[in-house]
């Protein structure tokens, strides 16, 4: 059985995002929706099976998108402005890092797809 590989994944998303410059920040996203994956079926990343490669791009391109990962510096809130020998800085949301570790990144589509891989442990 072919298992599934993160560097399919990695440059599939990279196609359906070409402004993706943070390698780093993707194979987190990737590395946390496949751990995700595994828990829930109860499979181990290495067996995952590669014929769950498309629903899992589909899944991270509806998410990233959903969310504006990896959208350009520009649309991130002001969190500072000076003028003279005056500096105001202000509370900003947050990071993009702390959206990932606090967001769950199955969604109710893909669980219903994992439902087929599912494997009960007693």
């Amino acid at each position: 059985m072919v298992k599934v590989n993160n560097d399919n994944i990695k440059n599939d998303v990279k196609k359906l995002f070409p402004n993706i410059e943070d390698d780093a920040l993707l194979t987190m996203i990737i590395d946390k929706l496949l751990n995700e994956i595994s828990s829930y079926v109860n499979i181990d990343i290495t067996d995952l099976p590669d014929k769950l490669e498309p629903t899992i791009v589909m899944c991270l391109f509806a998410w990233l998108k959903d969310n504006d990962v990896f959208e350009n510096e520009s649309n991130d809130p002001v969190s500072q402005i000076s003028e003279g020998d005056t500096t105001v800085s202000f509370a900003v949301n947050a990071k993009k890092t702390e959206l990932i570790s606090e967001s769950n990144l199955i969604s109710s589509s893909l669980q219903n797809v994992l439902n087929n891989y599912r494997r009960v442990e007693w």
